[in-house]
This record gives C-alpha cells, sequence and structure tokens, in this order.
C-alpha cells in the first residue's frame, strides 16, 4: 500500500493503523515521490489526498491507471466539492474518504479494498489466495 500525502501530521499516523491491517505501507510525501516509488515497487493499493502541488491526486490517479488500470485507490480530501465528485464517481475501482475520518471510517474502506485486491488475485490465479503483508511501513522523502 501506498499512502500519499503532503501533510505529515496525517501521513504518519495513517501509516501506523494501516500497517495493522497486514498491509505493507509505504508513504510519499508528493505524487512525484509516489511516482518513483511506483517504478521500483508493486503495490496494492494507493491512498492519496487529492489536494496537493505542484502534482494532485487526480494527476497522480491518472498516471497510475495509465500503466495498472485496475489499481484501487483512495481518494481523501478535507473537502469534496461537486467538481471532484463528479470527477471521482467517472473512476472504477476507487474510494473515498473525507478529513478527518474516524478509524471506523478507514477501517471500512481498507476491508472493501482488501476484498477487492483478493478477489482480483483470485481472479488472476485462477485460485484462493491472500494478501501477504507484514503490516510494515516507512516514509520516504519526508523533507
Amino acid at each position: 500500500m501506498l499512502i500519499v500525502d503532503d501533510d505529515k501530521d496525517l501521513l504518519d499516523p495513517v501509516l501506523e493503523v494501516c500497517a495493522r491491517f497486514d498491509f505493507d505501507v509505504t508513504g510519499a510525501c508528493s505524487a512525484e515521490k509516489a511516482l518513483e516509488i511506483l517504478r521500483d515497487e508493486t503495490v496494492d493499493v494507493v491512498l492519496t489526498d487529492i489536494r496537493m502541488q505542484p502534482m494532485g491526486g487526480f494527476a497522480l490517479l491518472d498516471r497510475v491507471r495509465a500503466k495498472f488500470p485496475q489499481m484501487p485507490f483512495i481518494l481523501w480530501t478535507g473537502f469534496w466539492d461537486r467538481p471532484d465528485e463528479k470527477r471521482a464517481s467517472t473512476y472504477q475501482n476507487l474510494e473515498r474518504l473525507e478529513k478527518p475520518f474516524t478509524f471506523r471510517e478507514l477501517e471500512a474502506v481498507l476491508n472493501r479494498v482488501k476484498e477487492k485486491i483478493v478477489a482480483n488475485r483470485i481472479q488472476e490465479d485462477g485460485g484462493e489466495t491472500s494478501l501477504s503483508g507484514t503490516g510494515s511501513s516507512r516514509v520516504e522523502n519526508r523533507a
């Protein structure tokens, strides 16, 4: 799992919570750093803020989906305006969260995403499978 947010005060605790769900979690403080990480690592899902500079979450989503069309995404923001909601509704395999969110809201979204990931792997592999994460976390490029 790759978590992208330019707000370190949010990024660090979300990394810790997501690691409890047996995801191997990597954090990035920008969309550009996230793209660098995705060149070298395989992830099951990307969680990203939509309001970052210079590249926002929708631009990151479009770039990642060009290479990995089925990659699940979770978009979050402090405020979903109508254009953002309309744009988000055009994507498949996408979850949304509004900041601040509760642990239960995050847990519900992560459980739905885990189900989708496992279902995709079963379809790809033709058999049973599960997530094999160790629940570790790290942050790239904090500065």
